[in-house]
């Protein structure tokens, strides 16, 4: 992130921040898209996003299992 800030400024770019999870989730085409990482150790990383990516629970890090037990049925509000 520091290089991508100091090439930024160096020429006079725009940089922005995106979580590792609302890029996977940005391959997805359905209104609700939960994407997760292998965090190693037995945990992975997972968020749930809406089709315009904004999160719509919080990014966690926690056993595949738990996670999976966490996720309700949602729906996503996506216009159509």
């Amino acid at each position: 992130m520091t290089a991508a800030k100091g090439l930024a400024e160096a020429t006079g770019r725009r940089v922005a921040a995106v979580s590792n999870l609302r890029a996977v989730a940005s391959f997805g085409t359905n209104a609700v898209r939960a994407a997760m990482i292998d965090a190693r150790r037995g945990e992975i990383y997972g968020g749930v996003y809406n089709c315009d990516l904004e999160p719509i629970a919080d990014e966690v890090v926690m056993s595949k299992e738990q996670w999976l037990a966490t996720l309700a049925r949602r729906r996503g509000d996506c216009g159509g």
